[in-house]
């Protein structure tokens, strides 16, 4: 055997993950590490570093003479990406990996599945903290698994316990709780593992066999860690820490593997990994190249904010010492300083000091120009590094006040957001895949579902994991940024008022991200009909032509064929294409004209349509002449069209059947 250290013991399996969470928690040994930590002591600075309940402001110094002044200015500019980001509410689409006639009954009950997830998981509340979580630190996480102690109520067993029938959880979780390597990107890892807390109580419940190692374990409040500058005193002496070790399938573990344990005593579970995949998604809005760790927002404005406390700090210490005027007094000058109260007075010894005896005001609340002008460049530099410009944020800039300009500097930052919501979007997207996945391995008994029906009347209906089973994945429905923000709606709403209202459907489609490709389909379409046709009339076959094509296209194209030498000097070939070309020009002639308006715009033309018969051309088909007279040749010598070849042997046109019509004119012997 291997000595792989996944094949040993579960009990030496553990040390070694334990040993891995210790090397972990050395902050020094990583810039990264010592990232997360800066970074999530800076953000809930303004909280963690006054001393005491009675101030805010922090006085240091000798004699408390110095203000420590803290303003959250780059925690309000990323609380407002968040907002941006997570502005819309989670709604996701079903897709099935089947044609059968129940996929339509799947997709809607796993749509009905993932609204309700939504909601009694609350993740509206938890997008934002994933979104704000990964911008503070560079990465967060969500987890979807499989809890049996949650769900519906199933039966009371003999002792009076409830048997649950069992739920999908989805939790997020920081950095500081989620192991794994970091050198490796995500897509890449094997295995990763989580660390939750758990209620020793319940633990020992569901695992009396352990109960004297669980009562053992040190509790959460006993732990050492970033959240340390929490008062012991608030935490549950009641909660320990669990850790739940998932691999993926691969060659070494055919079945993956899972384990869930404290320590190398306390092993809840050890064995195959039912998930069969790793039910952990990050949210890395920026990652660092070839690795696992993601680089945070708030770090490109650490160090602007840190110098703009600085700059208030000094402001603030300024005005707090020297606000009361301070006036200078000459001694000898019999000024009696009770007849101005409320002031400072300095005594000092005039030398020569023009005015002699006549008091000085002091202006020490003076501060440089220089050090505003500061202040107001860090504040504007914060802005530019956070994405958000005066148009998202409220503040817009000077002479910017229509409709159009605010849109317009919505959708630049906006562009730049983006970034940032399609690994949010892509984690949600993975995480409901995975609960999907959790009730296709473990909903073995009923559930229960809300359906929503178009009037808004709500049925319940049960499920199980096979009623699901042909869900493959699931879809975040999103829509524009630019959606998103007033001026945006705005500015699309004045563009829709001057459109015809016909194109409205297809301009909002394409702003909600629809390619142009299939805007331009049935264009598209005719083109490559028209190439195909091309190519099979030079290889020799008559192709049909139809009374609903694009005809004047069809001509134009098809004798772009014969402005080549090679092709004309193909008599078959271009014998086929001129038939070809003459068919259209005479189903043309045919053509209704409100029947090509409709195949072209897809709507019935101003005026409706004309009762059958009722037309220049008489009575007509679908497709063709009909009734008395319909075989006379709509070409003949009463039309003012040149006729092709001359007397009685001149080749005649086919019958056309249906739509088809098969080619006749011999335009080479056009005289």
């Amino acid at each position: 055997m291997h000595d792989f250290w996944l094949y040993r013991e579960p009990e030496q399996v553990a040390d070694k993950l334990i040993e891995y969470h210790q090397n972990w928690y050395e902050w020094n040994g990583s810039p990264f590490q010592q990232m997360w930590i800066r970074n999530y002591l800076s953000y809930y600075s303004p909280v963690i570093h006054p001393d005491g309940k009675n101030t805010s402001m922090i006085f240091e110094g000798v004699q408390g003479e110095l203000l420590r002044f803290y303003s959250p200015k780059a925690r309000t500019l990323i609380r407002q990406l968040t907002a941006v980001v997570t502005k819309q509410r989670l709604a996701f689409k079903a897709m099935a990996n089947t044609t059968g006639d129940e996929v339509l009954n799947e997709v809607k009950l796993g749509n009905a599945l993932a609204d309700q997830i939504v909601s009694t998981q609350r993740l509206n509340i938890k997008g934002d903290e994933l979104c704000e979580g990964s911008l503070v630190t560079g990465a967060w996480f969500t987890k979807a698994t499989w809890r049996t102690d949650i769900g519906e109520p199933h039966v009371t067993d003999e002792d009076g316990r409830v048997i649950r029938k069992g739920a999908c959880e989805i939790t997020t979780h920081s950095p500081f709780n989620v192991f794994y390597d970091l050198m490796q990107p995500w897509d890449d890892l094997s295995w990763a593992e989580v660390r939750v807390k758990r209620n020793k109580w319940d633990l020992i419940a569901d695992h009396p066999e352990l109960e004297k190692q669980i009562m053992s374990l040190p509790t959460v409040a006993d732990e050492k860690g970033p959240y340390s500058w929490v008062e012991s005193k608030l935490s549950d002496n009641d909660c320990v820490y669990v850790y739940e070790f998932y691999h993926r399938i691969s060659s070494a573990l055919p079945k993956g593997m899972m384990m869930i344990y404290s320590d190398h005593e306390t092993i809840f579970y050890h064995g195959d990994n039912p998930y069969e995949t790793i039910p952990i998604e990050p949210n890395i809005p920026e990652a660092v190249l070839g690795t696992g760790m993601g680089y945070a927002k708030l770090t490109d404005l650490a160090a602007c904010q840190e110098m703009f406390d600085n700059s208030l700090s000094s402001i603030a210490t300024n005005q707090s010492q020297f606000a009361v005027q301070g006036v200078a007094v000459p001694r000898g000058s019999a000024i009696n300083v009770q007849e101005l109260n409320g002031m400072r007075f300095m005594n000092y010894t005039p030398q020569n000091v023009p005015g002699g005896g006549v008091p000085t005001p002091l202006q020490l609340t003076k501060t440089p120009p220089e050090v505003f002008k500061f202040t107001d460049k860090l504040e504007a530099l914060m802005q530019d590094l956070s994405y958000l410009n005066g148009a998202m944020t409220g503040n817009l800039p000077a002479g910017v006040s229509s409709g159009t300009a605010i849109a317009t500097l919505s959708a630049n930052s906006i562009e730049f957001i983006t970034s940032i919501s399609k690994s949010y979007n892509l984690c949600w997207e993975k995480t409901m895949g995975h609960a999907i996945n959790a009730y296709k391995k473990f909903a073995k008994l009923p559930q229960t579902v809300d359906l929503v029906g178009k009037g808004g009347q709500v049925t319940k209906q049960e499920f199980k994991s096979k009623d699901v089973y042909n869900i493959s994945e699931m879809k975040l429905e999103t829509v524009n940024p630019l959606m998103k923000t007033f001026a945006g709606r705005l500015e699309i709403g004045e563009k829709l008022l001057t459109m015809p209202k016909e194109i409205w459907p297809e301009y909002v489609s394409v702003l909600e991200g629809r390619p142009l490709s299939e805007v331009y389909r049935g264009e598209l379409s005719e083109f490559d009909l028209i190439t195909q046709e091309n190519e099979a009339m030079q290889k020799g076959q008559i192709v049909p032509v139809l009374a609903i094509d694009d005809h004047a296209e069809h001509i134009k194209r098809h004798a772009d064929v014969l402005k080549d030498i090679g092709n004309r000097l193909k008599g078959e070939t271009i014998q086929i294409i001129l038939d070809h070309i003459m068919e259209h020009y005479r189903l043309l002639k045919l053509s209704d004209p409100a029947l090509a308006a409709i195949i072209q715009t897809g709507r019935i033309p101003e005026g409706g349509l004309q009762p059958m018969g009722a037309g220049p051309m008489g009575p007509m088909g679908p497709m063709g002449p009909m009734g008395p007279g319909a075989g006379a040749d709509p070409m003949g010598p009463g039309d003012n069209v040149d006729q092709p070849g001359q007397g009685p042997d001149r080749p005649q046109r086919p019958e056309v059947v249906g739509d088809v019509a098969e080619p006749t004119e011999d335009l080479l012997m056009r005289g």
